[in-house]
């Protein structure tokens, strides 16, 4: 039996300098749908600024002039462990909580890519037109894992922010790529290529990709990267069933390939199936125990069924991640949790993480309430 391995790296946007309003993400609460992000064809940076593949980790690329309007990108390469480009295989995209897919990012030659995501405005600061509180960047290739993790370094409101290089190296020293892709027939192989293609555009059309899709998994049933794009695009046209079928195809076809279970994870988290959500959970973080998403699957989908045991440790592993910012009702969990067994201190240390966090909103007042209950009770000192 060929065991088909995919890695799943997910490397958290800071992107609290932004603007824009931020929603929390609350256990019993379905994350909000966000539109897929405009991802614009992949450019090379202006003449005056180093390439991203030419700078360090974390570099801030600062513009000459700071002109309101002007577009703000998040810059990064990925390349493999001798320092080639990666193969065509490899899938990059930005993913949000609570979205199957938000979108590919398109490679250009040498494995960099290149978004917008804000503008200048008057004062020197960024403005978003959309929240992008919680989203990642995702790369996936089958038999890699990631052997240098990008991390956003420095913040600043002057120019576009560069992630670094990610560097894939194979598991196991040595496995080589196992893509259903490389096993498909040729005719399958091209109508695949062609619906990612298009998918990739600033402006795809789901409905022809939908058709080079099909075209795929005729020829070829095993293709799971082309039923998880058949699953993304009825997810996104909020068709539930057709999404869950198709993610259960991918997921037949290779059940070691991680994303179609987190997508089917996120139609749980949003339709609160809490038992369903624990099971894919416990599955994800078998397949990849490095999975942050998965252990915040589990935080949430145990706690709501009262093992606090398994919430409580899925909710620390987040934390100590430093993953809380994508997340932030881990510290609601944990809180709670430690309220139960007594601890007031270290669980209203928790709430006030959370509040740093998610200022507005219904559960933000809660927590001030209870706050402000147990300050008046005498048994946290007041702040």
């Amino acid at each position: 039996m060929r065991l088909r391995l995919l890695t799943l790296v997910s490397l958290a946007l800071l992107l609290g300098l932004f603007v824009l309003a931020q929603q929390s993400q609350q256990p019993p609460t379905p994350p909000p749908q966000t539109p897929p992000p405009q991802t614009p064809p992949p450019t090379q940076p202006p003449p005056s600024q180093p390439k991203p593949s030419d700078r360090g980790t974390g570099d801030i690329v600062k513009p000459n002039v700071v002109e309101p309007g002007r577009p703000v990108y998040l810059t990064g390469c990925v390349q493999m462990d001798d320092g080639s480009p990666p193969p065509r295989e490899v899938r990059v995209r930005l993913a949000c909580p609570g979205i199957s897919s938000s979108g590919d990012l398109r490679l250009d030659p040498q494995g960099c890519f290149r978004v917008q995501i804000g503008s200048m405005r008057p004062g020197g600061m960024i403005t978003t037109d959309r929240d992008m509180s919680g989203c990642e960047i995702r790369a996936e290739l089958a038999g890699y894992r990631v052997g240098g993790a990008m991390r956003s370094g420095h913040q600043s409101p002057f120019g576009d922010v560069d992630m670094g290089t990610l560097v894939l190296t194979p598991l196991e020293g040595g496995s080589t790529i196992s893509l259903n892709s490389l096993s498909a027939p040729e005719d399958a192989r091209k109508a695949y290529i062609k619906a990612d293609k298009e998918l990739k555009k600033k402006r795809p059309d789901d409905s022809k990709a939908f058709r080079e899709l099909q075209k795929a998994v005729t020829s070829y049933p095993q293709y799971a990267s082309a039923w998880q794009l058949i699953g993304e695009i009825h997810d996104r046209g909020k068709n539930e069933v057709e999404a869950r079928q198709a993610f259960e195809m991918a997921i037949k076809a290779d059940a070691n390939y991680v994303t179609p279970y987190l997508s089917l994870g996120n139609i749980e988290l949003r339709n609160q199936r809490w038992s369903d959500l624990s099971r894919l959970s416990g599955t994800i973080i078998q397949l990849d125990p490095d999975s942050v998403e998965g252990q915040y699957f589990q935080a949430v989908s145990h706690y709501r069924l009262q093992d606090f045991e398994v919430a409580e440790k899925s909710a620390r592993y987040v934390i100590d991640k430093k993953q809380a910012e994508k997340y932030p009702s881990v510290h609601l969990i944990l809180g709670d949790i430690l309220s139960q067994r007594g601890e007031i201190v270290p669980a209203a240390a928790q709430f006030r993480s959370f509040l740093s966090l998610r200022s507005e909103g219904q559960n933000s007042q809660m927590v001030r309430s209870r706050l402000q209950a147990w300050e008046q009770q005498g048994v946290l000192p007041k702040q």
